[in-house]
Formats: structure tokens, sequence, C-alpha cells
């Protein structure tokens, strides 16, 4: 009868590699990145006080007297949000819509992020004017 020798020492336990790719369920994609980002901010975006301009709420804390701006902004969220969710739940069946649908969750939270900045900036700007 032959017995199995078992190798207690911990060097079998380590990878041979040392820079090893990471499995896919550990990776973070992008889509997942965007939805987690989308998902923050909007909860943001509901803590923030708010005016009522023409019957929608309008935070004022960056879009005081923008509506229009602020209305770009939660739409180009939103879509970067639906899209990184609907990229999620196709990923293995649909992979054309899913890497069609991951460009353009990237695109509009680019698109969002550039309309902050833009905000910001204008605000900034603002401010420094009025310490003169």
């Amino acid at each position: 009868m032959k017995m199995k020798l078992w190798r207690t020492d911990l060097a079998c336990l380590l990878p041979v590699t040392v820079n090893k790719a990471l499995p896919s369920v550990m990776r973070e994609r992008p889509e997942e990145v965007v939805f987690a980002l989308c998902y923050m901010t909007l909860l943001t975006l509901i803590q923030l006080p708010f005016e009522k301009i023409g019957g929608y709420r309008v935070p004022t804390f960056l879009f005081k007297g923008k509506p229009s701006i602020y209305h770009a902004f939660f739409v180009s969220l939103m879509f970067a949000f639906s899209c990184s969710a609907s990229c999620m739940t196709g990923r293995e069946e649909y992979t054309k819509a899913v890497s069609f649908c991951r460009r353009l969750a990237i695109i509009s939270i680019l698109v969002s992020a550039v309309i902050l900045m833009w905000v910001a900036a204008l605000a900034g700007f603002r401010w420094v004017l009025t310490l003169a």
C-alpha cells in the first residue's frame, strides 16, 4: 500500500512567478469604476442644499443660477451610470454591445467631469474677482 506524502513546507504554497497577473475576479473593470463613481456622485448630489428653479431642484453649491448646466451634468452622469450598469449585466453574453456601452460610459463620465471642472473654474474666477 502506497502512502501519499504531502509537502509541509511553505515554499510549495508560494507562487512560482512574482509578476503574475491577477485573476479576472479580482481585477477592477472600467465599468465598475464608472458605476461606483456615478453612484457616489449621485448620492452626494442628493445631500447638497438646493433651490427650486422652474420647479426643478438645482444645488446651490456650484450650480447656483445655472439650471441648464446642472441638468447637462446630471444627464451625462445618469447616462454613464446606466451604460455601466447595462455593461455589467451583459458581460458574458453580449460582448460587442458591452464594449460599446463601456465606451459610452467612459465618454459620459468624462463629459460630466469636464462640466464639473468648468463650473468649478467659473466659480473660482468669480470668487477671485470678488476679492479684488
